[in-house]
């Protein structure tokens, strides 16, 4: 089944490539209206990437049905010049980032080439008596990691795990499946040739059961039970979570989902954008065998405590005169945890109190950017941004060093910072050629910081 799905797919790909390749398209264009993520008409890209792909699909017509199917996607090659010491990836790696005046500081930059932001997807869609019925399921190439049971792979054929990014059904207002979280504003991204460089977006998919609604007034609201993960840290820095589990259990597998829900006002001037968050973030540790813990944590045999989390998400985007258009956004909260950012960063503390007791304490987190883009003309345009994440670290972490704590620990950061320029030139509406300039600082606790500098280009192409 596997076989003849992945045939199907290249045979739909290679259609939709050729006939794209024989018809322009006007620009800009709408997002269609049958998934959950949905836009007013604007000039700009503003929206992820998968969401821009989708624009450019072609529908073939099942024969004597009302169902229709499209593949799309968007072939990207990245050329990363990183000017200073960096870790060697296409995405900056703020936690092994070099700090200033160390050895490691000294090395020379990387250089790469990667096409591993490149996506591919299929939509079904079937109208009936009741609305349309609309599917999705989207391969990314983005992953974090090489294969790692496979050296030939790793090392020499540059090859990449890719797995799915996002899959869900929806119907009538109601989604269930993969997508975008409801806490984010899908509608208000800037323009970069690389997102994860950016340190105040939000960006994470998260499988959820969403139902939204849209009124006539330009009003729209959404709410969603979306899937759970505590992702707590042990105050000396050993991290838990499920993907990173030392004891392989369900320590901090939550028993309830996450909540969120959306506000949205948008108008020919732009549109404004407002998410609250409330989750369940606990550290359940009992039935785990004292021989399990690493003896600096068998001070948390039989722990049993949680917290609930909170945050909120806050957007703008205004269109100012021609094509230009001015983004903020603000997110803030108390253990908002992955919901911020890519999923750096971690909600929660493991600790011992000064009466011995064992107790989550949630960090206070915060983050955004203002972005600005100007259109040159119809085809050249710069994106200026600039982004912050900031964690207000328990007063006893603020020096880990001084407390006998790994300072190589996701709370051993307080700040990530990031600016970016770009000029990017689109001769036709699915072909983007682009220069970009990241700057990025990050600082410890204890005082410490590093920063990088990276020129990276793009060549992409949406099909």
């Amino acid at each position: 089944m596997r076989t003849i799905f992945g045939r199907l797919l290249i045979i739909a790909t290679f259609l939709s490539v050729y006939i794209n390749a024989h018809e322009d398209i006007e620009y800009p264009l709408t997002i269609p209206l049958s998934g959950p993520e949905k836009t007013e008409e604007k000039s700009g890209w503003t929206i992820p990437d998968a969401e821009k792909a989708r624009q450019f699909g072609r529908s073939i017509n099942i024969p004597g049905t009302n169902a229709w199917i499209k593949s799309y996607g968007v072939a990207k090659v990245y050329v990363r010049k990183d000017i200073d010491a960096a870790v060697n990836q296409d995405y900056i790696d703020l936690f092994s980032q070099p700090m200033s005046g160390t050895l490691q500081d000294k090395r020379d930059g990387s250089f790469a080439i990667s096409p591993r932001s490149s996506l591919i997807g299929v939509e079904g869609n079937i109208d009936t008596i009741y609305g349309p019925l609309t599917g999705i399921v989207e391969i990314y190439f983005q992953s974090f990691v090489q294969n790692p049971s496979n050296t030939i792979d790793k090392v020499l054929q540059n090859n990449t795990w890719a797995g799915i990014f996002r899959g869900y059904l929806t119907f009538v207002g109601l989604t269930i499946g993969q997508t975008f979280t409801n806490f984010m504003d899908v509608n208000n991204f800037p323009e970069m040739i690389n997102f994860s460089n950016n340190g105040g977006i939000s960006l994470l998919v998260n499988p959820q059961v969403r139902y939204s609604h849209e009124f006539e007034n330009g009003f729209s609201i959404s709410a969603a039970i979306e899937k759970p993960m505590a992702e707590f840290t042990y105050q000396d820095g050993l991290a838990l979570n499920p993907q990173n589990a030392p004891f392989g259990t369900n320590a901090d597998a939550p028993a309830w989902p996450d909540f969120t829900l959306a506000f949205k006002y948008g108008g020919k001037w732009g549109h404004f954008f407002a998410a609250g968050l409330v989750r369940e973030i606990n550290a359940d540790l009992r039935g785990i065998p004292l021989s399990a813990f690493p003896p600096s944590e068998t001070i948390f045999f039989g722990t049993n405590d949680r917290k609930i989390g909170y945050g909120g998400n806050f957007s703008l985007l205004i269109k100012t005169w021609g094509k230009d258009s001015l983004g903020l956004k603000f997110t803030i909260g108390r253990g908002v945890g992955h919901y911020i950012e890519f999923g750096l960063w971690r909600p929660a503390i493991l600790r011992v109190t000064s009466s011995r007791h064992r107790r989550l304490q949630l960090v206070m987190q915060q983050a955004g950017f203002v972005s600005y883009q100007h259109w040159w003309n119809d085809t050249l345009r710069t994106n200026l941004v600039w982004g912050l994440v900031h964690n207000f670290n328990p007063a006893a972490l603020r020096s880990p060093e001084s407390q006998g704590v790994d300072p190589n620990f996701s709370f051993a950061w307080k700040q990530f910072s990031t600016a970016t320029v770009n000029l990017l030139w689109s001769p036709r509406s699915d072909l983007t050629f682009g220069i970009e300039y990241d700057y990025a600082r990050v600082f410890k606790t204890g005082g410490s910081s590093g920063d990088m500098n990276r020129i990276i280009t793009e060549s992409s192409y949406y099909f």
